[in-house]
C-alpha cells in the first residue's frame, strides 16, 4: 500500500492542486530518470540534484 492511499482524500486533493502535474507520482515516473543517470548517458552528470516531482518545485 502506498502512503498516498493512507492519507485523507481532502489532503491529497489540496496537495495535487498545488502542483502542475496534478497527480500523485508513481515509481515509474522516477525510474526513467534513475535509468538514465545509471546509463552511459548520465556518465557526465554528478553532484546534481534532480527534482522529479511533477513540477512541485516550480511553485
Amino acid at each position: 500500500m502506498r502512503a498516498s492511499e493512507q492519507l485523507p482524500r481532502e489532503f491529497i486533493d489540496s496537495e495535487l492542486a498545488k502542483i502542475p502535474g496534478r497527480r500523485v507520482g508513481k515509481p515509474e515516473d522516477i525510474a526513467g530518470v534513475v535509468a538514465m543517470l545509471l546509463s552511459e548517458d548520465g556518465r557526465w552528470i554528478n553532484g546534481q540534484v534532480c527534482h522529479v516531482n511533477g513540477g512541485a518545485l516550480m511553485r
